[in-house]
């Protein structure tokens, strides 16, 4: 199955994005079978972090929460919600590179 995992982040929070940064990457870097695709979100080019969007592949939501759970910018207090939706394919057969 494939899961969104849809974050947001607390405005007021910057300074434990850029303190756990690359404990977030080692993270991800643990997860790579999983969480196919992390990527950072934001309202405009060149502005602030506003949270993030995960595609993962796992076999039930509780596995994606037990990931979600580790993530260090969750554990520091950075996310200030973390939304699990199951993706549902359009087209499950055709292959995409990004």
């Amino acid at each position: 199955m494939f899961f969104i995992v849809r974050s947001q982040d607390h405005a007021d929070k910057l300074a434990v994005r850029q303190e756990f940064t690359a404990d977030h990457k080692a993270f991800l870097a643990k997860y790579t079978d999983q969480i196919l695709i992390p990527g950072t979100l934001f309202l405009e080019e060149g502005g602030a972090a506003q949270g993030s969007i995960w595609i993962i592949k796992a076999d039930s939501k509780e596995e994606v929460e037990k990931i979600c759970l580790q993530d260090p910018f969750r554990i520091n207090g950075l996310r200030k919600s973390v939304e699990i939706f199951i993706w549902s394919r359009v087209f499950p057969d055709k292959q995409v590179t990004i």
